[in-house]
């Protein structure tokens, strides 16, 4: 007698009776996934609004570091503020000052952060600004089903985040230093101060100088001025310069910046040009655009608010000037240099044009030096000595007479004709490209358009980096 199989409505019944037990097992698990999935979704809201806080404040305080006491007071200030404005679960975060710190690099070693009173007691170099919102008590999240999974109870979600210059406003054309970070000059006949004139790496303030043809060698008569790697310069990376052609340089040469967090103290990459052609953009600071793959933009190379070329004709000079800078000079055992940093000068005329920005400078106190003492700062073998100019009271770059000021056709940025040069710690090795540590950056003020022939520049001093920031990015 064959067996009968049993209904399939029994088969049916086990398999829901299964389906039902296996559910009733895993139903713990599926709830403590979805529970731990919504624990982890909660820490990362929270630890992605403490990081939002954290890159605001701290870009918010990178942006005021200026190498001054009154910058890192301010960007203290202005982190707080920040911190006020921003909402953590529609909430004020309750702000600390020890989040926030300072240092001269981004990744710097945690001791080497500075909080804001040690860093305004040495505010020297301090470029970057670190937040850290661990210290505030918050960002503490109860997670019931990861902490079944062994996790912390609370999980805290912190925010770090750290900000500072992304680039330095460097125009990317180096020089030599002339001479010693300090000198003096002596002016015989002088009075007062002028007496002793000060010098700064063997520059004249008031001077205008080609940077064209400059040479801190005894008796050379070749110049030596360097294009600067705007993107790979610092620390001096081994390998081939390969940053420095026209095509690369032409927006750095616009905007004068390069994208080097720190120039000062670094071994830059360097290419010795066999000619200079970038005159076109330093002309941009003139209100003058050419055309093509390398012309500037407005946008990023805006004219100066004053955009008067000082040439030779028609200048303020008692005896017209051979050209608007000084002219060179060679031999005798000294560096290739000006006319004017010689004993005296064949006549008034080679001396250039003098003290379009700032006047020359007091060896003691770095005060000005009267205009009345001309005649004993700029000496002459023949002739009369250039006599002080009746320009009034201010300097012709800051006047706003027909004479000396003239308006750009568009907006204009004060002081854009104001170069920043490395000065570099020379001879540099032979070749093309080869490297040399910065020494100092120095202040030039453009006098004319610039081109293959010069760019006649006046000196105005040394300047701290730290109030050469570009743009500030987070790292962090």
């Amino acid at each position: 007698m064959t067996r009968r199989a049993p209904p399939v409505r029994h088969a049916a019944a086990r398999q829901r009776g299964v389906l039902t037990l296996l559910f009733a097992l895993l139903l713990p698990v599926v709830l403590c996934a979805a529970g731990m999935a919504l624990d982890l979704a909660l820490v990362y809201q929270r630890k992605a609004q403490l990081q939002n806080f954290a890159d605001a404040v701290a870009l918010a305080a990178a942006r005021s570091l200026n190498g001054t006491a009154a910058g890192v007071t301010d960007a203290a200030a202005k982190a707080q503020e920040i911190a006020g404005s921003q909402r953590y679960f529609g909430a004020s975060l309750p702000w600390q000052p020890s989040a926030l710190s300072f240092s001269a690099t981004p990744d710097a070693p945690d001791g080497a952060w500075l909080d804001a009173a040690a860093a305004a007691a040495a505010p020297a170099g301090l470029a970057y600004a670190r937040v850290d919102t661990s210290v505030l008590g918050v960002g503490a999240v109860n997670t019931a089903f990861l902490r079944l999974a062994g996790a912390a109870a609370p999980v805290t979600a912190t925010g770090r985040a750290v900000a500072g210059r992304a680039g330095t406003r460097v125009t990317p054309l180096a020089v030599c230093a002339m001479g010693a970070a300090s000198g003096t000059r002596s002016n015989p006949g002088a009075s007062g101060g002028a007496a002793s004139e000060l010098l700064q790496y063997g520059f004249r303030f008031g001077v205008s100088y080609n940077l064209l043809q400059l040479n801190p060698a005894a008796n050379a008569t070749t110049a030596e001025y360097f294009l600067v790697d705007p993107i790979q310069g610092a620390g001096g990376p081994a390998g081939p310069v390969d940053h420095t052609s026209d095509a690369v340089l032409a927006p750095f040469m616009c905007s004068g910046t390069v994208q080097l967090p720190r120039v000062t103290g670094s071994t830059l990459r360097l290419r010795r040009p066999a000619g200079f052609t970038l005159g076109e953009q330093l002309n941009s600071r003139f209100g003058l655009y050419g055309a093509g793959a390398l012309a500037c933009s407005q946008l990023t190379a805006p004219p100066d608010t004053n955009v008067r070329q000082y040439t030779a004709t028609g200048s303020w000079m008692a005896t017209a000037p051979n050209a608007a800078s000084a002219d060179a000079a060679t031999g005798g055992g000294l560096p290739y240099n000006t006319v004017a940093d010689r004993a005296n000068a064949p006549g008034a005329a080679s001396y250039g044009l003098l003290w379009a920005y700032g006047a020359a400078r007091q060896a003691a106190g770095g005060g000005a030096i009267a205009r009345t003492q001309w005649p004993f700062l700029y000496p002459v073998t023949a002739g009369s000595a250039p006599s002080a100019p009746t320009y009034g009271t201010v300097p012709p770059y800051a006047q706003t007479t027909p004479a000396n000021y003239l308006a750009p056709s568009m907006p204009g940025l004060a002081l854009r004709r104001m170069l920043v040069i490395p000065l570099l710690q020379c001879p540099a090795a032979p070749g093309p490209d080869t490297q040399a540590a910065v020494l100092a950056l120095a202040q030039f003020f453009l006098m004319e358009q610039a081109g293959a022939g010069g760019v006649r520049a006046e000196f105005a001093g040394v300047v701290d980096e730290s109030t050469l920031a570009g743009a500030v990015e987070l790292y962090r």
